[in-house]
């Protein structure tokens, strides 16, 4: 089954051209790292999968079948999504925050799944009662994490998560992310425009350039033989 798919997908803002007939699958329970230039395509081309962004033409398939956007929040319950900031809910703790996707489910157990993900990115079990504000940016963003994987979801979307935070806590989290694949293994698309990022975390990378794929190949072989000249800067750019 074919976690992620775009078929003939294109998409525009105002008449101006963002994604630009994109046919592409993503590899199940891998890591695919999108990157980019901003404004190249790359949170578009995340969105169509949660259906954030309906493409203004082309077929959008997930888990096997075209997205169905009256089932869009049934599809949702199944896709992590995380983005830069982590957008907490400030009023709840810790422990609320993480494991809100499983009270709506009316999930038992919530308690255990919460210390096993916080155990993995090592966020000690005092802080399930703390609120976000009592948290630095890279706790806030493990918090983040945890949320987004609650549910185990076969699918998950990573939208530049970790892109404001300190370089240290960076790697250190960018290491937990390694460690969760390992444990619970899913299909990741991650959007960066770091290419040393990508060359830590993804099995895959795909290179987007003013809404057009510019190479899509394993990690290996786009680092060792890029394309064309968009990618080799890309490279150049992110690895000095």
């Amino acid at each position: 089954m074919k976690i992620a798919e775009l078929i003939n997908v294109s998409h525009s803002y105002s008449g101006q051209s963002a994604i630009n007939n994109i046919s592409l699958s993503f590899a199940e329970k891998k890591t695919t790292a999108i990157i980019g230039k901003s404004g190249s395509g790359k949170s578009t081309l995340l969105q169509f999968f949660n259906g954030l962004i309906r493409p203004t033409s082309g077929s959008v398939n997930i888990f096997g079948e075209v997205l169905n956007y009256s089932q869009i929040n049934s599809i949702r319950l199944r896709t992590g999504y995380m983005v830069q900031g982590t957008g907490l809910f400030p009023h709840f703790t810790v422990e609320e925050n993480i494991s809100i996707a499983g009270k709506i489910l009316k999930s038992t157990n919530t308690s255990q799944r919460v210390n096993e993900l916080m155990n993995v990115v090592s966020l000690p079990e005092a802080f399930k009662r703390k609120y976000p504000y009592e948290l630095s940016g890279g706790e806030q963003q493990r918090v983040g994490i945890c949320r987004a994987l609650f549910l185990n979801p076969p699918l998950l979307l990573m939208d530049e998560p970790l892109g404001a935070l300190d370089p240290i806590t960076r790697q250190e989290i960018q290491t937990e992310i390694l460690k969760l694949q390992q444990l619970e293994p899913r299909t990741i698309l991650l959007v960066t425009h770091d290419m040393r990022e990508a060359k830590k975390l993804a099995d895959y990378i795909l290179v987007i350039d003013k809404g057009k794929v510019q190479q899509y190949d394993t990690a290996e072989k786009v680092l060792q033989y890029p394309a064309n000249a968009v990618v080799e800067k890309l490279i150049e750019a992110s690895l000095l």
